[in-house]
């Protein structure tokens, strides 16, 4: 009987894999490094082996797997299988079909999709947007990325590419993104982002707690934010505030626009929790339509570090109708 399901979170620092029951209960999970250095060919060989190793320590087979679902960060067609680029593995990632490769050594339906999708597919099948129909994730790490929910459905658009959130401009003359524009709400409020404006107002002459937190200003990192907030950091509040008013301006165009129930927040900077989430609210207060505004709740995301693993069991039940 095919009673299991494999999701795989493939990310640029670990390949987290899990064997699921069909409804979603984890039996046994693994995580191993990525090292995409080694090149695209090793990462399928690590992911084959931990998918044999999971249904081995399970005590099944491969005829017992009804699917497999995997998340990778970058540009995926969902069609076909093909991950055209990845720029958190690599070069090698360019128009490989791992769909194809993958299904050299397992005869069963693989489905795979752009990673912050399949986070949103976990939030909605096991997180905090279970038996909600509209609304939008977004994931704050290195980059910004976005997942949109309408009417129950995920839209993926012409080719696959909507949802880049993290590519909204939300200032002309801000500082230049890795995308090749200018003021994307990623330059400006992902985790990088972060370190780097508070290291520009230390270095510029600014007084911090966070020099003494981190063990110095070139530690600095979006983590560090937090705790000096925590402690009345007059720079930490300030930072905390001005990220999450940019935030704000880009979360209020995209109520505006699709008018979602919620709107979820994952990723590392959401551990700021409500340190950050007032001052986007406040913002989007501002700027959103009353009607939008007033119907869609912004909160944090309930998956966090499961989120990929999860969304990649959530994407293939949902692949094979079985959610």
């Amino acid at each position: 009987m095919k009673n299991y399901v494999i999701g795989i979170d493939v990310g640029g620092t670990n390949i987290v894999t899990a064997l699921s029951d069909l409804k979603g209960n984890v039996i046994i999970k693994t995580k191993i490094p990525t090292e995409a250095y080694k090149g695209y060919k090793d990462t399928i060989r690590r992911i084959k082996e931990q998918i044999e190793y999971v249904i081995n320590e399970a005590g099944l087979s491969v005829d017992n797997i009804a699917g497999i679902g995997i998340g990778v960060p970058g540009l995926i067609d969902v069609e076909k299988g093909i991950c055209y680029f990845s720029g958190n593995l690599g070069n090698e990632w360019q128009d490989v079909n791992i769909r194809e490769d993958l299904n050299k050594f397992f005869n069963v339906p693989i489905f795979l999709d752009n990673d912050v999708n399949v986070a949103a597919l976990g939030e909605k099948y096991f997180g905090a947007a279970k038996d909600c129909k509209d609304f939008i994730y977004i994931t704050i790490g290195t980059g910004i990325g976005s997942a949109i929910i309408s009417d129950g459905r995920m839209i993926r658009g012409h080719r696959f590419c909507a949802g880049e959130f993290g590519h909204l401009t939300v200032d002309k003359n801000g500082p230049k993104c890795s995308c090749g524009n200018v003021g994307c709400i990623e330059a400006i409020a992902s985790a990088p982002a972060i370190a780097r404006r508070i290291k520009e107002k230390i270095n510029s002459g600014r007084k911090s707690l966070m020099v003494e937190i981190a063990g110095g200003v070139d530690n600095i990192t979006a983590k560090t934010l937090s705790e000096a907030y925590d402690k009345g950091d007059e720079l930490a509040i300030e930072i905390m505030k001005e990220t999450g008013e940019w935030l704000g301006i880009a979360i209020a165009g995209y109520i505006n626009i699709i008018n979602p129930e919620l709107f979820i927040i994952g990723g590392g900077v959401s551990r700021a929790q409500e340190r950050l989430l007032k001052y986007i609210r406040e913002e989007v207060n501002k700027r959103a339509m009353k009607i939008q505004k007033e119907s869609c709740k912004i909160i944090t995301a309930h998956l966090l570090d499961e989120a990929g693993m999860m969304g990649a069991i959530a994407a293939i039940l949902e692949y094979l109708n079985l959610i």
